[in-house]
C-alpha cells in the first residue's frame, strides 16, 4: 500500500522547465519536488479532499502587487498545462495518477492530479460537444502491464500532447 501523498506548493518563478522530465529520468515520485521560498508570492488553497475527489491547490498573486508588463498579454493566452510526472498508487486498487501543473500567469498556477480515465472521460465529452474535432489520446492498454515505466512515460508524453492540443484549439480553450 502506497503512502498517501500530500499537496505541496509548487515554486513559481523563472519557468516550469525545471519540473519537466526526460526519458532517462524517472518521474514516478512526487516527493522529490522541492518548494522554494517564492511560495510567499501566493496564498495556498486546499480544496476539500474526499475519497473520490482530486487534490488541487493554487497560488494567487497579492492584491498590492503591481502589474508586470510581461504578464499583460497572459490574459489572452490559455492556461498552459504541463504534466510533471506520475505515481502508481496502491490504495484499494492499483492505478496511476498524473501530476499536472497549470500556469495561468507567471504569478498564478496550480497543480491537479488526474487519472487516465479522467482524460478519457474528458475526451468523450469533447467528442459530444465538438463532433467534428478529434483529439488524439494515448491508447488504453488491455493485455500488458499498465505499470511498466516505459509505457507510463510514453503515455505521459501522449497525455502532454493531448493537453497542448486541447488548449491550442480556440473553440475549446475559450
Amino acid at each position: 500500500m502506497a503512502t498517501p501523498y500530500v499537496p505541496v506548493p509548487m515554486p513559481i518563478g523563472n519557468s516550469a522547465s525545471s519540473f519537466t522530465t526526460n526519458r532517462n529520468q524517472r518521474s514516478s515520485s512526487f516527493g522529490s519536488v522541492s518548494t522554494s521560498s517564492n511560495s510567499s508570492k501566493g496564498q495556498l488553497e486546499d480544496s476539500n479532499m474526499g475519497a473520490a475527489s482530486s487534490i488541487e491547490y493554487s497560488t494567487r498573486p497579492r492584491e498590492t502587487e503591481e502589474q508586470n508588463p510581461e504578464t499583460v498579454n497572459w490574459e489572452d493566452r490559455p492556461s498552459t498545462p504541463t504534466i510533471l510526472g506520475y505515481e502508481v498508487m496502491e490504495e484499494r486498487a492499483k492505478f496511476t495518477v498524473y501530476k499536472i501543473l497549470v500556469k495561468k500567469t507567471p504569478e498564478e498556477s496550480w497543480v491537479v492530479f488526474r487519472r487516465y480515465t479522467d482524460f478519457s472521460r474528458l475526451n468523450d465529452k469533447l467528442k459530444e460537444m465538438f463532433p467534428g474535432f478529434r483529439l488524439a489520446l494515448p491508447p488504453k492498454r488491455w493485455f500488458k502491464d499498465n505499470y511498466n515505466a516505459d509505457f507510463l512515460e510514453d503515455r505521459q508524453l501522449g497525455l502532454q500532447a493531448f493537453l497542448q492540443n486541447l488548449v491550442a484549439h480556440k473553440d475549446i480553450a475559450n
